[in-house]
């Protein structure tokens, strides 16, 4: 069941507050995708790949198992982009974006 809120509850900021959050156990989950990924368990049980694993097992679109598998993938080389999403200056689906490019531009290191 979904959590009543006081009716006096500035909304605008439970949102924002609520949104943090959320990006930040993305943030969690898409680490561990990752390690997930190279340790091969998805492969153990028989999925076709880590991302199938997760979409299957996480019922997670493909795309939001993707994302997830590159954001943690790329996490090394976006240290400013990953303080950013902590400070709460941008969210997980930019990350997300950010990530999906680093992984275009071979080379990519943000400075």
């Amino acid at each position: 069941m979904l959590q009543a809120l006081p009716e006096d509850t500035d909304l605008g900021l439970y949102l924002s507050c609520l949104r943090a959050a959320i990006d930040k156990m993305e943030l969690q989950f898409a680490a561990v995708a990752a390690d997930f990924a190279g340790a091969e368990q998805w492969d153990d049980e028989g999925a076709n790949s880590a991302a199938d694993w997760l979409r299957f097992h996480c019922h997670m679109t493909s795309g939001a198992a993707w994302n997830a598998l590159q954001v943690g993938r790329q996490l090394s080389k976006l240290p400013q982009s990953l303080e950013a999403l902590r400070q709460g200056e941008i969210g997980y689906a930019h990350l997300a974006t950010l990530a999906n490019t680093a992984d275009k531009l071979k080379g990519f290191e943000e400075s």
